[in-house]
């Protein structure tokens, strides 16, 4: 597999994306070890545009080039830390090479209230953060969600999420990769429609 990405997270909703090059797809297992699985024996016959599992299950996700699909997975706990690992397949065949990335779900205490009470959002952690770090957004309303990262100068250094629709009564963590910024101070603007909240990050490397 050439890459594996993790754009959102809610409660029980994780959307990736990849690259696996000429392969059919990736398959994927949710657990709370980071130690990568045995890779699953069977490529799983069914691939589905709406993948659902149980944390352990195998899950088979369709396409070697692959934007945002959303996997969810039922019954998993707040502010937990659980891990991804993905094979890349071809017909029959699973790749014995494992990616592994780690996810952590919402939580719902310690959210500041946006200026029109459309959405809230969590202090950014971890601080100072060094070359990741994530938020929790929880909103209200729909519409479409702005994360971006400005200098102390004003200037907009980074764009998170660039308009994404969301859904009402939705929770995301949203990962920072913020690897190829320099130490210092940002301020992190995040705007549903005409609402917004403000958070300052700090990094020190």
């Amino acid at each position: 597999m050439q890459s594996f990405y993790l754009s959102t997270v809610n409660r029980n909703t994780v959307r990736l994306s990849w690259e696996t090059n000429n392969a059919d797809g990736i398959v994927v297992v949710l657990r709370t070890n980071n130690a990568a699985p045995t890779r699953p024996s069977l490529v799983p016959s069914i691939g589905t545009t709406a993948p659902s599992g149980t944390s352990g299950t195998a899950i088979k996700l369709e396409g070697a080039n692959n934007l945002t699909t959303g996997v969810q997975w039922t019954g998993l706990t707040r502010n937990t830390t659980y891990y991804i690992h993905a094979w890349a397949y071809s017909g029959t065949t699973l790749s014995n090479t494992c990616i592994s990335r780690s996810i952590r779900t919402p939580r719902k205490e310690g959210l500041e209230v946006s200026e029109q009470n459309t959405f809230a959002v969590s202090e950014i952690t971890p601080i100072p953060a060094i070359s990741e770090a994530s938020i929790d957004i929880s909103t209200s309303v729909s519409g479409n969600l702005y994360v971006e990262i400005y200098d102390l100068a004003g200037s907009k250094v980074l764009d998170i999420m660039k308009g994404e629709p969301i859904s009402a009564e939705t929770e995301l963590q949203i990962p920072l990769n913020i690897r190829d910024l320099a130490s210092g101070v940002y301020t992190v603007i995040i705007s549903l429609g005409d609402d917004k909240v403000m958070r300052q990050l700090i990094i020190k490397k």
